[in-house]
Order: structure tokens, then C-alpha cells, then sequence
């Protein structure tokens, strides 16, 4: 589920990913759609909704905004750690967690 807040209401939507582009329609959701959504979506249902870190960290360097991408992050909520990726390099990951 994605939350989102706009104007002291909240909205839930029915998906299992999200980009920076908002999902409710309404004053605040762009005409254009954000067509990383729709790779990240197709990945995810070609995969039953399970990723590996290595596969989801792929998938976000498929779907990086070249210089607008600042900084990327793997959650594994088996582990309870993240991978931070940072400048677009997705070969070294900044870890944390226990």
C-alpha cells in the first residue's frame, strides 16, 4: 500500500511500489505519468512481488533519472537492513541495519 497526505486528508492506493510522482488523482497528481512506475509494476508482477536486494537495486538502476537520481535504497525487511546507493553507483551500496 502507498499513503500519501495532501490537504489534511489521507489517501491510500492499492500498489506495492512508488516513485517520487504522486498516485492520487486530484489538484496534486501530474498529467504525465511516471513511466518508472510501470517497469518497476511489470518487474515486480514477473517476479510475484519477491526481489532480491541484487534484483531490486538492478531495477532501480533501470529505472535512475540519470543526474536527477541522487541517491537509491534496498530495503530487506527479512534482515531489517538497507543498501544505500549514492551518485548512481550501483555496485557499491552503503550498509546498514543490525
Amino acid at each position: 500500500m502507498v499513503v500519501e497526505w495532501f490537504d489534511d486528508r489521507m489517501y491510500v492506493n492499492e500498489l506495492n511500489a512508488v516513485t517520487n510522482s504522486v498516485l492520487t488523482p486530484g489538484d496534486h497528481y501530474g498529467e504525465e505519468a511516471d513511466r518508472r512506475l510501470d517497469v518497476i509494476l511489470e518487474e515486480l508482477d514477473v517476479n510475484e512481488g519477491i526481489l532480491t536486494t541484487d534484483q531490486a537495486a538492478a531495477l532501480l538502476e533501470k529505472v535512475c533519472l540519470g543526474d536527477m537520481t541522487q541517491w537509491s535504497a534496498v530495503y530487506d525487511l527479512n534482515s531489517f537492513t538497507a543498501d544505500i546507493y549514492v551518485d548512481k553507483d550501483y555496485m557499491h551500496a552503503y550498509k546498514y541495519g543490525y
